[in-house]
C-alpha cells in the first residue's frame, strides 16, 4: 500500500495548539491562493515533472475553458508507473 502524502510535523507538541487554530478557520482562509494547474492532455511525465519542479502534492485538471475536471496527485503518478511496470 502506498501513501498519497505525507505530514511532517515540524513539532508534535505543538501540534494541539495547531490543531484548534485550523479548526476555527474557514477553507477560505486556510486554501492555496495559487493551486497548480495542467491541461488533461498534459503527457504524464511533463505532470510528473511540474509536480517535482512546483513542489506540490497534486495538480488540478483543467479542460480548454479552464474547468476544473480532475485532480493529479503524486500517488496517482507512481500507480500509473507501477500499472505500467
Amino acid at each position: 500500500m502506498l501513501l498519497d502524502a505525507v505530514i511532517y510535523l515540524r513539532n508534535p507538541l505543538s501540534w494541539d495548539k495547531e490543531v484548534h487554530q485550523v479548526l476555527g478557520s474557514t477553507v477560505g482562509e486556510v486554501m492555496s491562493k495559487t493551486p497548480h494547474s495542467c491541461k488533461a492532455d498534459l503527457p504524464l511525465p511533463a505532470a510528473a515533472k511540474l509536480l517535482h519542479e512546483r513542489s506540490t502534492q497534486r495538480l488540478f485538471v483543467l479542460d480548454d475553458a479552464r474547468k476544473p475536471i480532475g485532480v493529479l496527485t503524486r500517488g496517482d503518478v507512481v500507480r500509473a508507473l507501477a500499472e505500467a511496470g
